[in-house]
């Protein structure tokens, strides 16, 4: 039975390690002053701008950036809303505790810490809504926090 389990540690690990390493996402830390942030928000692209442009056809690929904000159990804003084919950067900042960020779909697993930025980037390639998470248990309300990302 022991050399069972180590066997599935083992194999658990190993597929981990290559999920990992096969990772299409950015995900980084930045240290910046509030300055500095204010600058990073200065070129920030409007959440929902349709899926369409004004004549009809298909918007073209953009890049859409965002502040998400983790506080109290909740994400602000918890839904975001691309087209398929956007680059989308997010900036993470937690204002209270420790708190995780998973968008499964996209094989993100980032950390967010108080007075941290965490930059997540990603191509939106498929069309859906997808859930994201806090992975890091938070608070009594962590179970509740979540929030969707929308790609028309």
């Amino acid at each position: 039975m022991k050399t069972f389990t180590l066997l599935l540690l083992i194999a658990l690990v190993a597929g981990c390690i290559s999920q990992a390493a096969e990772r299409p996402a950015l995900v980084q830390k930045l240290n910046v002053t509030p300055a500095e942030e204010q600058m990073l928000s200065g070129n920030k692209t409007p959440s929902s701008d349709g899926a369409q442009q004004a004549n009809g056809t298909a918007a073209a690929p953009a890049v859409k950036e965002f502040d998400i904000t983790a506080k109290s159990s909740v994400y602000n804003p918890d839904t975001i809303t691309v087209n398929k084919g956007d680059t989308v950067r997010i900036r993470l900042t937690s204002i209270d505790v420790t708190h995780g960020f998973v968008l499964g779909a996209y094989g993100i697993n980032a950390q967010i810490n108080p007075g941290e930025t965490t930059l997540v980037e990603f191509n939106a390639t498929e069309q859906g809504t997808f859930p994201f998470m806090c992975n890091v248990y938070c608070g009594t309300g962590h179970s509740g926090m979540k929030g969707l990302l929308i790609v028309q």
